[in-house]
């Protein structure tokens, strides 16, 4: 499909923005699988612009740690579309801080539930082009490039009626965006027998239904010989209570704003975790786990994974318990062969075909900026 005919210029720059925001609301995952593709492109030579509003549970400083630029907005609230005018304000802030640098950036990429057309149309003379990810397919969106790579039925484009006729839409899991480890750790990883021995527990950056908490109240409560990795993010606002569970329990690890995550699933033989994108981390890594739905933009992957018999879905969390934890590691340690039919179907969805240092996306991205 055609890319828009609007071509590089000498006087862009080798840059691209990305606006997106975290937050212990929203979560890290917006801002989480932008930087998995800001580093492939900084590895291709180009630079990094992260624009973000300042909300409780911002990963600001582990943007800035991971080497890119960080520039925030005037703004301490979450952006939402209902509230009128905030769009057009939010647009114009960015647009403001794009204008500063002096020229054009190649691409703006927007992973944010509350941008749509309107407000990319109100940024499209100030950059070449633009890149929308979304997950939704509920709003028009004026973008050249499209990623959902959650979207699993190759038969249909849920956002033919929703861009323009020249955008390029990347859907599906082996669309992943994933840091360069998780590739190398696929290229040598063992073969799982479907024995648990060690498990990972990771429900996203700040865990704002308390899944972490219940998962360890759950391991207290049954006798097991297993091992854990803990895994929270750095915008856990109760990630002292969760350290505080885990220095009673014997065998397992905390690790707080790992950048070793594909290590941890690798070595691991069982996960309990939320949907998004470490649905897709821990199955592309062949990782059996069951899942928790935590926010409503999880309910769909979530649910064709099981129906796929990728995952084991728990379902949505304010209906989880301790005991259904506990209900489901009894289970699994009992289904080895569950588990290893779990694992070769998740890594199965997310087979690209082709052995990688650089993900489809990023490839697909260079080609269009780099033209």
């Amino acid at each position: 499909m055609p890319i828009s005919n609007k071509s590089r210029s000498s006087k862009e720059m080798r840059t691209v923005v990305f606006r997106a925001d975290a937050s212990v609301a929203s979560g890290t995952g917006h801002v989480m699988r932008c930087l998995a593709l800001a580093d492939e492109l900084a590895s291709a030579g180009w630079s990094a612009l992260f624009i973000c509003r300042r909300l409780e549970g911002h990963i600001g400083g582990y943007i800035q740690a991971r080497g890119h630029e960080l520039a925030w907005l005037d703004c301490d609230t979450a952006l939402k579309r209902e509230v009128s005018g905030a769009i057009a304000d939010d647009a114009a802030r960015t647009s403001r801080i794009i204008r500063d640098l002096g020229k054009p950036p190649a691409l703006l990429v927007t992973d944010h539930y509350a941008i749509d057309a309107k407000w990319e149309s109100l940024l499209r003379h100030d950059v070449v082009k633009i890149m929308a990810i979304d997950d939704l397919a509920d709003r028009f969106h004026d973008a050249d490039l499209l990623l959902d790579q959650n979207w699993l039925d190759e038969t249909l484009d849920p956002y033919r009626d929703l861009v323009p006729a020249h955008c390029l839409t990347l859907l599906g899991p082996k669309y992943l965006l994933l840091r360069r480890n998780f590739y190398e750790a696929r290229q040598t990883l063992r073969p799982r027998d479907g024995i648990i021995r060690r498990v990972l527990i990771f429900f996203g950056g700040s865990d704002p239904t308390q899944e972490t908490e219940k998962a360890l109240e759950a391991w207290s409560s049954f006798r097991h010989d297993l091992e854990a990795d803990v895994v929270v993010g750095g915008a856990n606002p109760r990630g002292s209570r969760v350290a505080e569970l885990v220095s009673e329990l014997k065998g397992v690890r905390m690790h707080v704003q790992t950048d070793n995550m594909a290590a941890l699933i690798a070595s691991a033989d069982y996960g309990l975790g939320a949907g998004g994108v470490a649905l897709w981390e821990r199955c592309y890594l062949g990782l059996p786990s069951s899942v928790t739905v935590v926010a409503e933009n999880q309910t769909y992957s979530t649910s064709e994974a099981d129906r796929l018999g990728a995952v084991h879905s728990i379902g949505w969390h304010a209906f989880v318990t301790s005991s259904h934890y506990r209900a489901v590691l009894e289970e699994a340690m009992s289904k080895p062969g569950r588990l290893t039919a779990m694992s070769l179907k998740g890594m199965q969805l997310t087979d690209s075909r082709q052995e990688k240092t650089r993900s489809l996306v990023a490839s697909e991205v260079l080609a269009v900026i780099e033209r």
